[in-house]
C-alpha cells in the first residue's frame, strides 16, 4: 500500500537529503492530540489503598531502623509501629484518598509533556489528491507530495516497546478517550482523533526522539529529523501550482540515482469536477 506526505515548496530537503520530521504531539495543530481524558489514576481504589497499607511496616521498619540505639532500647518496634498506626487512625486513610483527588490532575497535565519530551510522531495518509490536505499541508497547492511504499522494512521496525517503530492506522470517533491510567491503551493515547480529522485517512509511526539522525534547535519545539533510505519512496506528485523554479528543483533531485525508480507526477485541477488529475510526467 501506498502511504502519501504532503509537502510545502521549500522541503525539498526532505529528497535531497532522505529525512523527515518526527513531529511532538504539543506542536500537532490539533489540542487534542495524545490527550485522552484521565478520568483517575486506578478503577479501583479501595484495592490501591490495601496495597498502599502493605507497604507502611516496611516503610516504617526503615524509619525505625534509622533512629538512635538508645530510642530503640527504650520502645520497641512493635510498640512503635503500633503507637504509630494508632495516631495515624482514620486520618492516614482519609489522607490517601484526597492525595488521589490532586495527583490525577497532575498526571493529566504531565502526561502530555511527557509525551512531547520523549516521542515524535511521523503522520502519513492514504490519499494523495485531497483538496483540503494539499490546501492545508502543501502551501495551497505549491508543494508536493512524496509517496511512501508502506511495506517498505523501515516502516516496521517494531521492538519490545509495542507502540513504537511501526505504522498504525488513526482512529476516529466522536467520543475522546476517558479513562483510568491503567486502563487506557495505546491506541487511547496514540491513536484517536475526533471524527472531524477523518477526511486526512491519517496513517502514523511513533519513535523516541532520542533515535534521531539529527536536531535542529528551533523554537518553541527543536526538530527532530530521522532519515529513510531512497527506496522507500515510490512516488513524487508536483503540486498545481508550485512555482517554476521549485518544480526544476524537485525534478533535478530527482534525476540522482537514488531516484531513478521513482514515478513523477503532476497534479492538475480536473475541467469538470472539484478533484485533481494525477498526470504521469515523462523523464
Amino acid at each position: 500500500m501506498m502511504l502519501y506526505k504532503y509537502l510545502a515548496p521549500d522541503r525539498v530537503d526532505v529528497l535531497r537529503n532522505c529525512m523527515v520530521r518526527y513531529t511532538q504531539p504539543e506542536a500537532f495543530n490539533d489540542p487534542f492530540e495524545v490527550k485522552p481524558y484521565i478520568a483517575k489514576i486506578t478503577e479501583n481504589e479501595h484495592a490501591t489503598f490495601r496495597k498502599f497499607e502493605e507497604l507502611i511496616p516496611k516503610v516504617l521498619r526503615e524509619y525505625y531502623d534509622l533512629q538512635p540505639r538508645q530510642l530503640q532500647d527504650q520502645i520497641p518496634f512493635d510498640v512503635f509501629y503500633e503507637k504509630v498506626r494508632e495516631e495515624l487512625g482514620v486520618a492516614f486513610k482519609k489522607a490517601f484518598y484526597q492525595m488521589e483527588e490532586w495527583v490525577t490532575p497532575m498526571v493529566r497535565r504531565m502526561c502530555p509533556d511527557k509525551f512531547s519530551d520523549m516521542l515524535g510522531i511521523f503522520s502519513l495518509t492514504e490519499t494523495p489528491d485531497n483538496l483540503l490536505m494539499w490546501a492545508h499541508y502543501a502551501a495551497s497547492h505549491e508543494g508536493f507530495v512524496v509517496g511512501f511504499d508502506s511495506t517498505h522494512p523501515h516502516f516496521d521496525k517494531k521492538g519490545t516497546e509495542d507502540e513504537l517503530g511501526y505504522l498504525r492506522k488513526v482512529e476516529y470517533r466522536e467520543n475522546r478517550p476517558a479513562s483510568t491510567v491503567t486502563a487506557l491503551t495505546g491506541t487511547d493515547v496514540f491513536l484517536v482523533k475526533s471524527t472531524q480529522w477523518s477526511y486526512e485517512q491519517e496513517w502514523r509511526i511513533i519513535r523516541p526522539l532520542q533515535d534521531n539522525s539529527k536536531m535542529v534547535q528551533n523554537q518553541p519545539y527543536p526538530i527532530y529529523l530521522f532519515q529513510f533510505p531512497a527506496a522507500a519512496i515510490k512516488e513524487v506528485i508536483i503540486g498545481c501550482k508550485m512555482p517554476q523554479n521549485k518544480r526544476q528543483e524537485i525534478l533535478a533531485v530527482l534525476t540522482s540515482d537514488s531516484f531513478r525508480h521513482v514515478q513523477i507526477r503532476q497534479a492538475e485541477p480536473d475541467e469538470t469536477e472539484f478533484k485533481l488529475k494525477l498526470v504521469s510526467v515523462a523523464r
